[in-house]
């Protein structure tokens, strides 16, 4: 995915809105490797693990997720 994209959710869980379900910030650093070493480098930070990376749909969506220190929910991911 080379361009921007917003999108707007019903929180997954059917459960209220709150920080990080219903919205999270998504960053696609360009390729599985990049993923990798960012969610690392969040985690050595000091951020919370909310989904080791790895493969969430085969040949399809790569994802590494988690939390910075106000609770927000972050992914880097790769499509393919």
């Amino acid at each position: 995915m080379e361009e921007p994209v917003l999108a707007i959710c019903i929180p997954y869980n059917q459960e209220t809105q709150n920080s990080g379900n219903g919205n999270m910030l998504a960053i696609a650093p360009g390729s599985k490797e990049k993923c990798d070493e960012m969610y690392h480098k969040a985690i050595a930070l000091g951020a919370t693990c909310d989904g080791q990376p790895g493969q969430r749909i085969p040949d399809v969506f790569y994802g590494a997720y988690f939390r910075d220190f106000d609770g927000n929910k972050i992914a880097f991911n790769h499509f393919g």
